[in-house]
């Protein structure tokens, strides 16, 4: 069986190219058995040297298997032979298409040539620049009358997707690994010398070009043979501060299970959340990059990002949208449970407090952000009753913060007060804490004590923190109406938001005897039933419709 590596160097700026890249082809011949066949004459004719790719036809008459490749690639030493990875009945090739738009080049090709071309699935399009060739493939290559003249064209590429997708060849895709390009670099945060066959095309002058493939094959040298590479991650964490807690587990689980020796960077307000976790550089500031690629990741749940487009945050949970964003994935439900390193400083801070239970009157969406009256109803009650109350929370600005409630001077009130770190520390200690959907909820989730939530935008399903492998340890919902029992969101409405339905958060709220009671139950061990896991199986008999209820998970 006769086999040829074919390349094109026509032109000065390819000469200049072909003297980094030659001696790589030239090593790959020789280790594949084939003879370097090195295009080098125009055709008057052609508008491109690309089009030089159509001699193929002609050497497919003495040639059983020819491997193309364009000039401006780069073989690593280690490269398979790709005779052998390829079956000869099939065309290797890769499919940029799947990475990058480029369906517009082919209905153009439709209408050129008024072809339906039924064979197409609608996304795929070939990079002509690695081809692994047999004889059965000659006629993708035969000349036309005259060049077609294609707006999209990119040189001889589209003309030969045409013909390639006409001809229905049965195609073996080449992992990318075969052909990288710059345009993998967004899709993999793996550096390009992770690659087999580099290929420099882009929109760099060529002696930026020439200047990258030299640095690339010196650190080859260096490398070798192992060539053992990581990727980077870049991950952009926003939200508020229980999204951000929510972000956790997906984090530890991206870097401790699946990429311990990644390089991942990321950025948060909240640098603290994460300052455990040892494979990750964590800032609140935008990162130096020195990598040539970089894989990246908003974990926001924002209309922004791409995740919103096919998932609602308000209809899933915290953790599990964070490791959609990330992960791709849902993580099993023992590696749920957030963590934070609380440190002896955090615990010295809080040292001289020892509250029951923690109130955060917390302030935000109009649904979700209760009367003042209301607060002091439950924290006056409570203290009155030998329960010593806590009071936290923190006012980020005009909209998201704390309640201003008056409370007795037995509460014991820290609003405004505490680091994350020492806030963190006095939840650790707690037995319990009440709030609405908020950060103190998320970050009780890792700990042991009583939740006491509120719900009102989100399902408790959703809100609840994963512990001890369930949702159903320790967590207590008290609830009177929910949001989406007036505003489901539809499959087909592509976008809803929580703050622009309801401005009034009065017919959502339990009444604060409902909550007084139900935390007294837990607290002061009055007579309830408990389930084995320690979860308070109460429920008020409802006698009229629209009473408060609480109940278990």
């Amino acid at each position: 069986m006769k086999k040829a590596i074919v390349t094109i160097v026509s032109g000065e700026e390819t000469r200049k190219m072909w003297e980094g890249t030659g001696t790589s082809f030239l090593h790959y011949a020789q280790k594949t058995g084939a003879e370097l066949v090195v295009l080098d004459s125009s055709r008057l004719w052609m508008p491109s040297p690309h089009w030089l790719k159509l001699d193929l036809y002609a050497l497919l008459t003495r040639f059983d298997r020819i491997i193309y490749l364009d000039s401006d690639i780069l073989i690593r030493p280690d490269c398979p032979d790709l005779f052998d990875v390829i079956p000869k009945e099939k065309l290797g090739i890769f499919n940029e298409g799947k990475f990058s738009p480029r369906a517009m080049a082919i209905h153009e090709c439709k209408v050129r040539f008024r072809d339906d071309l039924p064979g197409w699935d609608g996304m795929s399009y070939y990079n002509t620049g690695v081809m692994v060739l047999s004889k059965i493939h000659r006629n993708i290559f035969e000349k036309p009358e005259q060049v077609p003249k294609l707006r999209f064209a990119f040189g001889e590429q589209t003309f030969l997707n045409w013909r390639i997708i006409k001809g229905n060849f049965p195609i073996q895709e080449l992992n990318w690994k075969f052909n990288r390009m710059s345009l993998m670099n967004k899709h993999l945060g793996m550096t390009r010398l992770d690659s087999y066959i580099v290929h420099y095309a882009g929109s760099e002058p060529v002696p930026v070009r020439v200047e990258v493939i030299k640095k690339d094959l010196a650190q080859w040298w260096k490398d070798g043979p192992r060539y053992e590479y990581h990727p980077c991650i870049f991950i952009d964490v926003g939200g508020g501060l229980g999204d951000q807690i929510c972000t956790e587990p997906a984090l530890r689980y991206l870097s401790e299970v699946l990429y311990p020796k990644a390089e991942i960077m990321v950025m948060t307000v909240y640098p603290r959340l994460f300052q455990h976790l040892k494979n990750i550089k964590v800032s609140d500031k935008f990162p130096a990059f020195t990598r040539d690629a970089i894989y990246d990741i908003k974990t926001h749940p924002g209309p922004d990002t791409a995740i919103r487009k096919y998932v609602s945050h308000h209809f899933t949970h915290g953790v599990d949208h964070a490791s959609l964003a990330i992960l791709r994935r849902t993580l099993p439900v023992e590696q749920k449970q957030p963590a934070f390193e609380v440190l002896s400083e955090d615990r010295a801070e809080v040292e001289g407090y020892s509250p029951d239970v923690l109130i955060h009157p917390g302030k935000g969406w109009p649904i979700n952000t209760f009367p003042e009256k209301w607060w002091e109803k439950i924290v006056l009650d409570l203290s009155e009753s030998g329960v010593q109350v806590g009071i936290v929370g923190k006012n980020i600005d005009a909209e998201h913060g704390v309640l201003p409630i008056r409370v007795p001077s037995s509460v014991i009130d820290l609003r405004d007060n505490l680091s994350l770190g020492g806030l963190m520390a006095l939840i650790e200690k707690t037995p319990a804490i009440l709030s609405n959907d908020s950060g103190p909820i998320h970050m009780a989730g890792c700990f042991d004590n009583h939740i006491f939530l509120i719900p009102t935008c989100k399902h408790q399903d959703h809100l609840f923190p994963f512990r001890n492998g369930s949702q159903t340890y320790k967590n207590h919902a008290i609830c009177k109406k929910l949001l989406d029992d007036d505003f489901p969101m539809l499959p087909t409405i592509p976008e809803w938001r929580t703050t622009g339905n309801i401005t009034d958060s009065r017919e959502f709220i339990p009444d604060a005897e409902d909550i007084i009671f139900h935390v007294k139950q837990v607290l002061l061990n009055r007579p309830f039933i408990p389930s084995s896991l320690g979860n308070t199986k109460f429920r008020r008999e409802i006698k009229k419709e629209g009473e408060s209820y609480a109940y278990p998970v």
